[in-house]
């Protein structure tokens, strides 16, 4: 989950800072100071797609540009990272759709509404993908909210 990883990068950064501190050997400080300002960019790009994953121009290009790095920089972090830019960016976008699908106040919107305000330009691949995250269509989580009320 995402509070395990941001557990593990903290961990990471304080041992990180300790062995600098501490007076690490030079592959080992350089391994320390790479890895946290990985880490804190990563952690930046990642905090920027958050908030503007609903945008459907949001792009790798766009990304690597708002950043001031490359494309293939930014694959690498989120490589590093176990993902990537497409898998995380999607989940983010999915996740807003879920929320939406589920909100009383969304209730009465089409399911194009909601998979367009979280950021889709493809009905199809949001109902594909939307199903293989969740197991269930957009109209099954709807329903189950609806039976619920």
């Amino acid at each position: 989950t995402t509070d395990a990883r941001l557990r593990r990068t903290i961990v990471a950064h304080l041992l990180d800072l300790a062995a600098l501190i501490l007076g690490a050997n030079k592959d080992t400080a350089e391994v320390a100071k790479n890895r946290g300002v990985r880490a804190a960019r990563l952690f930046n790009i990642k905090t920027g797609i958050m908030a503007d994953a609903t945008n459907p121009e949001l792009s790798l290009t766009s990304v690597a540009a708002r950043n001031g790095i490359s494309e293939t920089y930014v694959r690498k972090l989120f490589e590093a990272d176990g993902t990537t830019f497409t898998e995380f960016l999607l989940g983010q976008r999915l996740a807003k759709a879920y929320e939406l699908l589920t909100a009383p106040a969304w209730l009465d919107h089409t399911i194009a509404a909601i998979a367009n305000e979280a950021g889709f330009n493809d009905i199809s691949y949001f109902n594909r993908t939307f199903r293989r995250a969740f197991n269930a269509t957009p109209s099954d989580i709807r329903e189950t909210i609806r039976r619920e009320d």
